[in-house]
């Protein structure tokens, strides 16, 4: 754009602005970018894929500057590191290792015998591992507990949750005047709490569409650009009445006259017809036209839907608009027109890139409610000055808002984004760092996620196909490095992320064969009740970041969880023939049984931690002796908490060892982190 590298369209320079390292950090994260083939960094400057400033180059690709940028553009691409990395260099571990990891981020369960036994028969050359594995995947990919993660992961992005557990929200956020039933429920009775379990449920129906939507476009295997295409909307019982819609059968939407216990209001189903009380259609758009993430997202008079812009910006094609220009160069004291963010250069070079996509939301009001009667903002002016640029997708007149949806401006904006490269980069970097904790855009991981992006794009933006591919990558995987590899050189390889509250209730559960739910010290607390913020949790509200790095409070609760499990399960299941313990029970003492105790604690390292490892081994001796340890304290006597049938001693001394053991093995790194 000139001498200065940092000025903006209109001229306005940033004299005090200098190159740095993150620049060109930045410029090699997007150097390897591609459009239909081409880098989209010289597309867009020779004004193609939507470059709002135009062309650059009015000689095209003979102009001087072109060719320098061309180089620059090659020599910067060829800075990103290999996306491939060498074989032998990393250990993935066993093939036993690399499925219970699988099955624990996808499934949030131990594999079954069934699976284990499919692996393991590939030996360990790895592309036998990989092939017994991608029926397994495909499995686990269609199971709830996979779509519950995906949930997880969308909501941590789009935080459209903090509505769904206050049914005042309904009352406060939503618009739905527009609708006749909007408050239907009021008509029942408050004896036993009829009326507020209507309107809960019917609250939650309006919260989750957003994450029900993201959740069926995965389940049903449609491309995932349909979250912001789709032409339908996510209704359960409760939200259907006050929508009047049906969803396809009789029992659907609830009567409620029938018994709200036979409608559960996690029963979410598609509808694509939805008008309001004045026979206006509500033209939907995916995600960005549901009420829950407009509310979440509301305008006001003075912000005209710039909020919503720079949030769909951000979550839906991996810009943050407030980082395009450095603010310590501003010269506020000197503001320039009537309109600053139409008329001073130092406001437009954001504005311009965000406004335009602010005009295709002003067709619903600040909560988010459709009215066609509305008119853009950009028509309006301040002493003849425009108040905003016209809408559209960007300056660019060729991507205006087009007549033909001067009604349904959202599904113009949803169309735009999904045909937008930027929305398969964002969509990949979403999903790589929820399933491996390593962001995406550390240099080492940059050429792999561009890769990813073309092999998704390639799969017809198929979510599963993504998935897959992650998971059966080394930067998943990584278990180990060869010996002669010095670890320095591989900072982003191999998953290793703090689970989140609701992965470690899901892994707790299932090691315990599902019978059993840490609560705490009663029964509202748990990882998924009292404790779940204090264990690192976001209510997408006032916390909206999860914590990645334990505290001392979330080790507290790490020590007092693997205490209480053992105390409430191993007693149990010794003597009941527990999932725990398959080789002994509280008969087994080492005299006798020595190889049975070993054997068990071989299974409870590789059921607890995924660790497959040999009964002699470094580890399993260090686990048996702390067992001989603590049996040698020579304790009998079994806490009241901790019984099982009634005992009250444990005469054989194996109670309280294998307590210990169980509890060691629930405070270890690997079965806390993933």
């Amino acid at each position: 754009t000139g001498s200065n590298p940092f000025t903006t369209p209109n001229g306005f320079e940033f004299p005090n602005a200098v190159p740095t390292q993150t620049d060109l950090d930045a410029f090699i994260t997007v150097a390897n970018i591609s459009s239909d083939g081409s880098s989209l960094v010289l597309e867009k400057a020779l004004g193609n894929a939507g470059h709002a400033g135009g062309n650059r180059f009015p000689d095209g690709n003979g102009d001087p500057g072109f060719k320098t940028l061309s180089n620059f553009v090659a020599r910067a691409g060829a800075c990103v590191p290999d996306a491939e990395i060498s074989s032998g260099k990393i250990d993935l571990g066993t093939a036993y290792e690399q499925l219970h990891k699988i099955t624990t981020a996808l499934g949030g369960r131990v594999p079954t015998s069934d699976e284990t036994r499919t692996v393991e028969a590939a030996g360990k050359d790895q592309d036998a591992i990989d092939e017994a594995l991608d029926p397994i995947i495909d499995g686990l990919l269609n199971e709830n507990a996979f779509y519950e993660r995906v949930a997880e992961i969308y909501n941590d992005l789009l935080l459209t949750d903090r509505d769904a557990f206050d049914r005042g929200a309904l009352d406060v956020n939503f618009e739905l005047d527009a609708f006749a039933k909007a408050d239907y429920y009021e008509g029942f009775s408050t004896a036993n709490n009829r009326r507020n379990d209507l309107r809960q449920n019917a609250n939650y129906g309006f919260a989750r569409a957003p994450i029900e939507l993201v959740k069926y476009v995965v389940r049903m295997d449609k491309p995932f650009t349909e979250i912001v295409t789709a032409d339908y909307m996510m209704v359960n019982p409760y939200s259907a009445v006050i929508l009047g819609v049906d969803a396809g059968d009789r029992s659907f939407p609830f009567s409620a006259t029938r018994n709200i216990e036979n409608h559960s209001r996690n029963d979410f189903r598609p509808v694509d017809s939805i008008r309001q009380a004045n026979g206006d259609r509500l033209p939907l758009a995916g995600v960005i036209g549901t009420h829950a993430f407009l509310a979440r997202y509301p305008s006001s008079a003075s912000n005209v839907n710039r909020k919503r812009s720079r949030f769909l910006f951000e979550y839906f094609l991996g810009i943050n608009v407030e980082d395009l220009a450095a603010r310590d160069g501003l010269d506020l004291e000197n503001v320039k027109g009537v309109v600053p963010t139409y008329e001073d250069p130092q406001c437009a070079v954001c504005h311009e890139v965000l406004d335009p996509i602010a005009g295709l939301f002003t067709k619903r009001d600040n909560n988010g409610q459709y009215d066609d009667d509305k008119r853009y903002q950009y028509t309006r002016s301040i002493k003849g000055v425009p108040r905003m640029v016209p809408a559209g997708y960007s300056m660019d007149p060729a991507e205006a808002l087009p007549s033909a949806n001067e009604f349904s401006p959202l599904v113009y904006l949803g169309k735009k984004i999904a045909s937008d490269v930027r929305f398969a980069n964002a969509t990949v970097r979403t999903v790589f760092a929820g399933l491996t904790g390593i962001p995406a855009e550390t240099p080492s991981s940059v050429a792999y996620v561009n890769e990813l992006r073309a092999r998704f794009q390639a799969a017809n933006y198929n979510f599963k196909f993504l998935v897959k591919d992650i998971v059966l990558s080394e930067y998943f995987l990584a278990a180990n490095l060869a010996p002669t590899e010095v670890s320095a050189a591989y900072p982003e390889v191999g998953s290793g992320r703090l689970l989140t509250p609701e992965e470690l209730d899901r892994k707790i559960r299932s090691i315990t064969g599902g019978v059993y739910r840490w609560r705490g010290p009663n029964t509202n607390s748990g990882l998924t009740g009292r404790h779940y913020l204090l264990y690192g949790g976001i209510d997408s509200d006032e916390v909206i970041k999860r914590t990645t790095s334990p505290t001392a409070l979330i080790n507290g609760l790490q020590k007092r969880i693997a205490n209480q499990v053992a105390c409430d399960r191993v007693a149990d299941d010794l003597y009941n023939d527990g999932i725990l313990f398959p080789d002994v029970d509280e008969r087994t003492v080492p005299s006798s049984g020595e190889t049975a105790i070993r054997k068990n604690i071989v299974f409870l390292h590789r059921h607890i931690l995924g660790e497959d490892l040999a009964a002699g081994s470094a580890e399993i001796n260090a686990t048996y002796r702390l067992w001989l340890d603590v049996r040698a304290l020579n304790k009998s006597f079994i806490p009241g908490q901790c019984r099982s049938n009634g005992e009250t001693m444990d005469t054989n001394r194996t109670v309280l060892p294998w307590m210990a053991v169980v509890s060691y093995l629930l405070s270890d790194y690997k079965f806390l982190y993933q």
